[in-house]
């Protein structure tokens, strides 16, 4: 039976879930939902006040105001393709006052409040002390700004205040979840805090929902299609910094293997619309699951050649649940201990064609991949394994 209330105050709204912020919020509160009855409070830019629920979990999306949308606008143009919606909320939230409204609402008639990103932690703050305040953090938000905004002066403000922020969410929170050991180091060592309150909770995976294709299943889908000759190379990324970095060097390794079809997945796909492409590269923009789900099937491997982020990337689990076999940097597999040769295979971006050219034509290795991956996800990135070692240890602090 339920007894606690839980409210999430996202900068983004969680349902219909796609992408990867989205996909951790939803089935990590979804498997806790036995003992949290939970509600999501998000932002949206569609205009529109909605209602879902799925499961368990109800969300409440609310749209900024018109004023709202266009100071963030102005403020918007010195960054080019660089989205600062999230730093500057705190500044801007005002300006949508129905958020802070029906929020706090939700966070009086709650016992526990969660900040999924630091960006809307200053709403929780009068809590401190009453309520168990939460920030699940998704990245080290500091360094994953810093790798992507442009050198200017006003990246410079934005990132002082963005420590401050991310700085008080870990420090007036009762429990901090982080995505890797990587992110907890570096929480430590920039703002000089201990591990005594940060509990791991990586991002997973829904395996019995996400349908394993091996080897010999993926040959098949294959010749039905007539891509026996073909070799197919999948990634998948929203329109987020690090993601539109490895759609760039996708199209420098693209040039290079005019033989291989690149396969785009996601709305990265909007900065690339009036540039050159190379004729092997599709970009498919914003699809549904089971479309998804039929190029993964057939698809001979993934690619992650990220050149910056942080956190963990949820694809990696993804892409190995569905048995594709993987390249990637190690920036791309950060947080994940994978065996490199048995369960992944880690490349320099210098070597990502040779890499792709060898496990083009090495059948056995793909084989391989494909089954240690899977196996790899089943036993540590399962989310309701994560889910309840995560609530196990959340407990101890209520």
């Amino acid at each position: 039976m339920k007894s606690l209330k839980l409210a999430i105050l996202s900068t983004y709204p969680v349902l219909p879930r796609k992408h990867g912020g989205q996909l951790r919020v939803f089935n990590l509160y979804q498997n806790m939902s036995h003992y949290f009855d939970t509600t999501i409070i998000s932002l949206n830019d569609n205009n529109a006040f909605t209602e879902y629920k799925v499961g368990d979990i109800s969300e409440i999306s609310i749209p900024k105001s018109d004023r709202h949308r266009n100071l963030e606008w102005q403020l918007q143009k010195k960054f080019s393709g660089t989205s600062i919606s999230d730093i500057i909320l705190e500044k801007l939230i005002p300006y949508t006052p129905i958020y802070r409204n029906v929020a706090t609402k939700h966070m009086e008639n709650s016992e526990l409040i969660v900040s999924a990103q630091p960006y809307l932690f200053h709403l929780m703050e009068m809590y401190q002390g009453k309520k168990k305040l939460i920030y699940d953090s998704q990245n080290v938000e500091y360094i994953l700004k810093q790798q992507i905004l442009p050198d200017i002066r006003e990246s410079k403000i934005l990132l002082h205040n963005l420590f401050r922020l991310e700085n008080r969410a870990l420090k007036l929170s009762d429990i901090i979840l982080t995505c890797s050991n990587e992110d907890s180091y570096n929480f430590q060592q920039i703002y000089n805090m201990g591990y005594d309150k940060m509990i791991l909770t990586p991002n997973g995976v829904d395996t019995e929902l996400i349908n394993y294709v091996g080897f010999s299943e993926r040959e098949q889908h294959k010749k039905k299609l007539g891509l026996v000759k073909q070799t197919s190379v999948v990634f998948i990324g929203s329109l987020h910094r690090p993601n539109v970095e490895a759609v760039e060097e996708i199209i420098k390794i693209a040039y290079q293997l005019p033989d291989t079809q690149f396969i785009v997945i996601g709305n990265v796909n909007l900065l690339f619309r009036n540039k050159i492409i190379p004729k092997n590269v599709t970009f498919t923009g914003m699809i549904e699951e089971d479309e998804k789900k039929s190029i993964y099937a057939y698809a001979d491997f993934a690619i992650n050649p990220m050149k910056n982020g942080s956190g963990t990337n949820l694809k990696i689990a993804e892409y190995m649940a569905c048995g594709l076999p993987i390249i990637s940097t190690s920036v791309g597999a950060r947080g994940y201990q994978i065996k490199e040769g048995t369960e992944i295979i880690i490349s320099s971006l210098e070597e990502f064609p040779e890499k792709i050219k060898k496990l083009s034509v090495n059948k056995l290795l793909q084989q391989s991949l494909s089954k240690h991956g899977r196996l790899f996800v089943e036993k540590n990135y399962s989310w309701d394994k994560i889910a309840e070692n995560s609530l196990q240890q959340i407990k101890r602090y209520l």
